[in-house]
């Protein structure tokens, strides 16, 4: 069995953003950590599969994406586009 994944939502800070939440692998006695107790983790559906880390990541929308997605190049050429707000400041799709 995976090791569980628990959500975390923080709430916002002084920068300005909305809340963020993120996700923490946890190890076999996940059930005994406090915040953990709303979550069923004795089900395997219940743990979601978390990548290594975003650089390595193929997910397109990752939250917290600092790098392109692995196997999928930056737009040629690189577009920074300042008027469109992006979780990235570059685009890594083939958007026009």
């Amino acid at each position: 069995m995976k090791a569980p994944r628990l959500d975390v939502r923080r709430l916002p800070g002084g920068t300005g953003r909305g809340p963020r939440t993120r996700p923490h692998q946890t190890g076999r006695d996940a059930e005994r950590l406090i915040s953990a107790t709303a979550s069923d983790l004795t089900t395997p559906a219940a743990a979601a599969p978390i990548g290594a880390d975003g650089t390595v990541c193929e997910r397109p929308n990752g939250p917290q994406r600092a790098f392109p997605p692995l196997g999928k190049p930056l737009g040629k050429p690189l577009r920074i586009d300042e008027t469109r707000r992006r979780f990235a400041p570059y685009a890594a799709d083939r958007e026009p």
